[in-house]
């Protein structure tokens, strides 16, 4: 009967960078997921405390729920949800017009290595019939 083959051990080296990719791949994935979740429970524990804060004018007696009517007109919810709005439009342009500029300056990098040797090109440096100033 033959034996099966062994396979070959792996180097130390490989086994390291290998740790070191999955290392790097679960700090772009988990590392993120986490802030943002920190961010929400955040948010969400501020909105939970303001409502625990309010939860007494909340009862059926007339001078609690006047208190709640004047406490809701002095918020005027229209406008804070028109500012809360206008915020968010301004961030996601800002996020949208940095992209932008970000995918500009990838596609002028490319370009300019495309366009370094036409010479029909004035950028390019060279003269009409391709040969560079310096040879001519």
């Amino acid at each position: 009967m033959i034996a099966p083959a062994k396979r070959p051990r792996r180097a130390t080296a490989d086994v390291a960078e290998l740790e070191r990719i999955k290392l790097q791949r679960m700090e772009r994935c988990y590392v993120p997921l986490a802030q943002s979740a920190l961010k929400y429970l955040a948010v969400l524990g501020g909105i939970w405390l303001i409502f625990r804060g309010l939860a007494p004018m909340f009862s059926n007696s007339p001078e609690q729920i006047g208190a709640m009517a004047k406490f809701v007109t002095a918020l005027r919810p229209g406008s804070m949800l028109g500012y809360i709005w206008g915020g968010l439009m301004t961030g996601g342009f800002m996020l949208e017009r940095r992209g932008k500029r970000r995918a500009i300056k990838e596609k002028n990098k490319y370009q300019n290595i495309v366009e370094k040797n036409d010479f029909q090109r004035t950028s390019s440096g060279l003269n009409e019939d391709g040969s560079t100033p310096q040879e001519a």
